[in-house]
């Protein structure tokens, strides 16, 4: 898919750039995970979303708005492959506590 090859150059060239752990790489990096998940490639797409995940909980903080956003994808993965136990456990751990 053309869509996915050129993705995959622009990871390449922003890690390149900045390095693996920075959030503009985590971000390309989490849109590529999300064409393979709208293909429905989800053992290509998670580790994608999960590293993608980790550097923004770590640069961006857990309620950044990218984070929250790739977090979501990563859970609608998680759900679509029947691991809702999972997905309801991430999201319920970054949900602000109510009270």
């Amino acid at each position: 898919d053309e869509a996915i090859a050129l993705q995959e150059q622009v990871v390449a060239k922003v890690e390149a750039a900045f390095g693996s752990e920075h959030f503009q790489t985590a971000t390309f990096r989490g849109n590529l995970g999300g064409y393979h998940l709208r293909k429905r490639d989800y053992g290509t797409a998670e580790p994608l979303l999960r590293e993608s995940v980790r550097v923004l909980e770590t640069t961006l903080g857990p309620d950044a708005a990218n984070t929250v956003g790739m977090r979501g994808r990563l859970i609608e993965l998680l759900r679509k492959t029947g691991r809702e136990q999972e997905a309801e456990q991430l999201s319920a751990a970054r949900r602000p506590e109510q009270g």
